[in-house]
């Protein structure tokens, strides 16, 4: 392995343990509460916060495939991570996504997270069953991605 591919690799490995401890909130879409009223907190207010997320978890997961137009998604689900401090609504999305790989060929269905400006697949990261664990067990939103 060339020594830039070890250092690719390496973020993952650290973007996915970051992801996995609750500590990048701005990876997982939070931002600091805005100082509103809970009367804002609204489910419509939390729908479009997660709207707007997932369009940054799915660029995100665009910018990590070989062929993003080529990409099927399964089973996504929006989940609240809790841990992060001072920030109620960090979210992780997690499901299954089927792409086309190099060869053209598709390569089969893999569990995915992403968030804004980060996404991983099963296949690319050591650690990423005990991410999954961590962010992706529960009870999560279905969205469609």
């Amino acid at each position: 392995m060339n020594p830039n591919a070890k250092s690719i690799a390496a973020n993952r490995v650290c973007i996915i343990a970051s992801l996995a401890m609750g500590m990048c909130s701005t990876l997982l879409g939070c931002s600091p509460p805005s100082g509103s009223t809970a009367a804002s907190s609204t489910a419509e207010t939390q729908s479009e916060r997660i709207a707007g997320l997932q369009v940054q978890a799915k660029a995100a997961m665009n910018n990590l495939l070989k062929d993003p137009q080529s990409a099927k998604y399964k089973d996504v689900e929006a989940y609240l991570v809790a841990g992060v401090p001072n920030v109620p609504d960090a979210y992780a999305f997690c499901g299954r996504v089927n792409a086309k790989n190099s060869f053209g060929g598709y390569m089969g269905f893999q569990h995915f997270i992403a968030g804004p400006g980060v996404a991983t697949t099963e296949d690319r990261t050591k650690d990423f069953a005990d991410a999954w664990t961590r962010l992706c067990a529960g009870a999560g939103t279905p969205v469609a991605f």
